[in-house]
């Protein structure tokens, strides 16, 4: 009789770790060939499972079309109107699965096939980590250094860098363009508020983050190529940056801070109107002019600054703690609306 198979005694079960969701939340618009790059970069990701929502405010380039056609497994959201990307960022987070959530724009791709890993080991390895990520900007010709931001004297955002030899380095934000959080850091930040007219709600929802008591940090490793498309860029858009940086005053210092700044930089605009007429009178030179550059370069802060004095009563209608909720969202939407759905 044969006993080798019972020498043998059971079989060791074996079982593998199941690998981690991470659902990639893609707002866009007009951006179709960027897009499926984007698309593109992310599907070759190994080592995560992977939920890829893009969520469309209302694209006219055939960019649905374009990405059922190549990737019918993508979830895309959007209803044909220009709602602007903080409310599409809510809408995809509300519809994803994932324990890690990848916030993206459709203009970035990803720098090799195991960023997301990386990412998701980093936010295992540190429970008190709440964003991680970083931006590798095409357009300044450096491949070797990943960006993220601080803010500065009177919340002005000033770059910090990290390079392969740095590991991680904190931040006070990362730009939307490239992050990645847990799902419950995203909802305890109270997803984006999409009332920014333009600029400022990834330095808001990163402040959120570190209010919650989380840390956000910038490593190379982690970081995505980002070739900063031109869609959506427009003439006035100093303005509506500035527009967005009072309205984080607003949200996150209050009335005192908001009238003090407001008094500061209008001194400082008459100040440097003065300033520039008394050159051209006293210069004396035929054919020389008054210097208006840096009465120019305050113009749009001092003007968002007024805009808002003259709107108080609906920015804090409108602020609010957590946006992702079902009731704040048909909020906005109802506003959107009666403006016209123009961001």
């Amino acid at each position: 009789m044969n006993f080798s198979e019972d020498t043998k005694g059971p079989k060791e079960a074996t079982t593998e770790t199941p690998l981690p969701l991470v659902s990639a939340i893609v707002p866009t618009w007009n951006r179709r060939e960027d897009l499926l790059a984007c698309l593109r970069s992310l599907k070759r990701q190994k080592g995560v499972r992977l939920e890829i929502i893009v969520a469309d405010d209302g694209s006219t380039d055939g960019s649905e079309a374009a990405v059922r056609a190549e990737f019918p497994e993508v979830i895309w959201l959007g209803d044909g109107r220009n709602m602007g990307h903080p409310f599409r960022r809510n809408q995809a987070i509300l519809a994803s699965h994932g324990d890690y959530l990848l916030h993206l724009d459709s203009d970035v791709e990803m720098t090799d096939d195991h960023v997301l890993r990386r990412m998701v080991e980093h936010c295992r390895k540190d429970q008190r980590l709440g964003e991680i990520g970083g931006e590798i900007a095409l357009n300044t010709g450096l491949r070797d250094r990943a960006f993220g931001l601080c803010l500065g004297r009177m919340d002005y955002p000033y770059r910090v860098s990290a390079s392969a030899e740095d590991g991680l380095v904190e931040c006070d934000f990362l730009p939307s363009l490239h992050f990645m959080t847990r799902r419950h850091v995203t909802f305890e930040a109270g997803g984006y508020d999409p009332y920014y007219i333009f600029g400022g709600p990834d330095t808001d929802f990163g402040f959120c983050v570190r209010h919650a008591g989380y840390v956000n940090k910038l490593a190379f490793d982690c970081a995505a190529y980002h070739k900063a498309g031109s869609s959506g860029r427009r003439k006035d858009a100093s303005y509506r940056y500035c527009l967005g940086g009072v309205r984080f005053d607003l949200r996150h210092h209050g009335l005192h801070v908001f009238f003090s700044r407001l008094a500061w930089y209008t001194a400082r605009w008459c100040a440097e109107a003065l300033y520039g007429l008394a050159r051209g009178v006293v210069a004396m030179t035929p054919g020389r002019r008054p210097d208006w550059s840096r009465c120019r370069a305050l113009a749009p802060l001092v003007a968002a600054y007024w805009w808002y004095l003259f709107h108080l009563w609906w920015a804090f209608r409108s602020i609010r703690r957590n946006y992702l909720t079902a009731e704040e969202m048909e909020r906005f939407v109802r506003w959107k609306t009666k403006q016209g759905g123009s961001t």
